[in-house]
């Protein structure tokens, strides 16, 4: 996966503009905030949040003509940062999310390491008309075959899979591909809370056998590793997009 630097065809939902020079493309409306706690109390580090979005609402009521509204869309259980969706009255109202982000930056708060647009990250070397790899050329060129002759793969090692998700059971319940190991790989997560990390799309199932098809069964491609197990998580949909939020 990578951020995407460079001119993309815009999905409904997104907008481009430009930031630090370069065009981006981004969530519409919404702005990604790391927040760095003044405290380790939970709670107190909550209010302080609570109170910069009402910095942030504030910022906004200047930037954007009309009436707007502000609402944290999400926050991060794991680290402190949020997302803030913000929706002008008329939707004919442009809102400029890097002038806002570029503003929050200028109050040069302590609490606030970073503020950006929502980027949208989309998947490498993703094909939308479904071009196949004829074959694995890349194995030649990173040495693999030498590597493997010094280590195939540790199974105390868990590797994690963002990506599309992977091909499953009817049931959901393990992964069903003649080339992959269902012991190998774990019940995995979906960040949409859809599909059980049902692979819709087919790129993250390519991706999980260039990391771990099964060697030397006659069957399909040769997965770098061997030995470790893996942790597919479904962060994009059928499109091959997603956004920085939806990755963290």
């Amino acid at each position: 996966m990578h951020d995407d630097h460079h001119h993309l065809h815009v999905p409904p939902g997104w907008s481009q503009g430009p930031w630090l020079g370069e065009l981006r493309t981004f969530r519409k409306g919404i702005l990604v905030v790391d927040y760095v706690p003044a405290t380790e109390d939970p709670a107190d580090a909550g209010k302080s949040i609570d109170e910069l979005i009402q910095l942030i609402e504030d910022l906004v009521q200047h930037l954007v003509p009309g009436n707007v509204t502000v609402t944290e869309k999400h926050r991060s259980r794991a680290r402190y940062w949020f997302t803030v969706e913000i929706v002008p009255e008329s939707d004919q109202t442009p809102v400029d999310i890097p002038a806002i982000a570029v503003a929050l930056m200028e109050e040069q708060r302590e609490d606030v390491a970073n503020a950006q647009p929502d980027f949208q990250v989309v998947a490498a070397g993703y094909e939308s008309c479904g071009t196949q790899v004829a074959s694995q050329w890349g194995m030649d060129l990173i040495g693999a075959k030498q590597a493997r002759d010094i280590e195939t793969g540790q199974k105390n090692v868990l590797i994690a899979l963002l990506d599309t998700g992977v091909v499953m059971s009817g049931d959901l319940s393990m992964v069903d591909h003649e080339d992959l190991d269902k012991g190998r790989f774990l019940r995995g997560h979906d960040v949409f809370g859809e599909t059980a990390g049902l692979d819709e799309d087919g790129h993250g199932t390519k991706v999980a056998g260039v990391i771990a098809a099964t060697a030397d069964n006659g069957k399909g491609l040769d997965g770098l590793n061997q030995g470790s197990d893996i942790y597919p998580c479904r962060v994009m949909k059928t499109s091959g997009n997603s956004s920085a939020s939806d990755l963290t």
